[in-house]
């Protein structure tokens, strides 16, 4: 929001946009990655973390678009033996010049079905991946697991989607005011 601020382009959770199904293992891939900031470059973002520490506003971790390279998973090395939904990057929307931020961060995500899919995959491919249940599961590389239940009303992406909705909705029915005082 301050304008003195050059090169920001928004919040990771603002730049895509994902189909509610997807909702869940989104956010649960992403955790905190959701309120990092895309800069274009390094010396945009250390510009902001100066005003950050000057004005003693907190810590951001910023991500800048110049030096963030893709890190996706090359298909041919997963073992497929349990089928999976896709991976994460592959399943959101976002412009293109994003492309290797949303990469290095979900493109060694792999989304699952459920939680006894899930163990079995990873166990496949030797815990290699992040494995992502459609519940927001994670099974971590290495073989840690997170689960439980999630607060679905503090999800941001499913906020997101519902605002676009009602701004929908509403404009659905200003036109059809409009109709009916014409009538």
């Amino acid at each position: 929001k301050n304008k003195n601020l050059q090169g920001i382009q928004g919040a990771l959770g603002q730049v895509i946009e994902i189909p509610s199904k997807f909702e869940k293992s989104i956010e649960a891939s992403l955790g905190a990655y959701m309120q990092n900031i895309i800069t274009n470059d390094e010396s945009n973002a250390k510009f902001a973390i100066n005003y950050l520490k000057k004005n003693n506003l907190g810590r951001v971790t910023f991500l800048p678009m110049n030096i963030i390279k893709s890190n996706k998973i090359d298909t041919r090395n997963i073992k497929v033996g349990t089928s999976f939904i896709g991976i994460a990057s592959d399943l959101i929307k976002f412009d293109d010049k994003y492309r290797n931020i949303i990469e290095n961060i979900l493109g060694r995500t792999i989304i699952i079905d459920n939680i006894d899919n899930a163990i079995k995959f990873a166990k496949e491919n030797n815990h290699k991946f992040k494995v992502v249940t459609l519940d927001g599961e994670i099974l971590n590389p290495g073989g840690s697991l997170t689960g439980g239940s999630l607060k679905t009303s503090t999800n941001i992406l499913s906020r997101k989607r519902l605002i676009s909705d009602f701004e929908e909705k509403i404009q659905n029915i200003k036109v059809e005011n409009e109709e009916n005082l014409k009538n």
